[in-house]
């Protein structure tokens, strides 16, 4: 869950920090 990098791909839409990274 740390690893937003690689979380995005799976959460998609999960913590602002995740979209961030889900450019």
């Amino acid at each position: 869950q740390k690893r937003v990098s690689s979380n995005v791909i799976a959460c998609g839409r999960c913590d602002q920090k995740n979209i961030i990274v889900r450019i």
